[in-house]
């Protein structure tokens, strides 16, 4: 299984790839949506509730195994747009 740093840092150019601004900070990435707002901090950590597996999160907030990046993807664009909703 990759390391939670090669995992995060495919994440980081998919959502560079769908025009996500990312800058990296201290083992998380800092994710704006494409127009510059809702700034989230996204890790890639071992989840206990999971057996130990590698797991992305938003904000302390489970997203998706990080296996699955599509559905991390989704569930991150998700968030961003429940908040802009708020």
């Amino acid at each position: 299984m990759p390391e939670s740093s090669t995992l995060l840092a495919a994440l980081g150019l998919r959502l560079k790839g769908a025009r996500y601004e990312i800058e990296a900070d201290n083992g998380s990435l800092i994710v704006s949506g494409p127009d510059g707002t809702d700034k989230t901090a996204i890790t890639c950590e071992e989840r206990a509730d999971d057996a130990g597996t590698l797991w992305f999160f938003a904000d302390g907030v489970p997203l998706a195994e990080a296996e699955q990046m599509a559905w991390a993807l989704t569930a991150l664009q998700t968030r961003l747009l429940d908040r802009r909703g708020e």
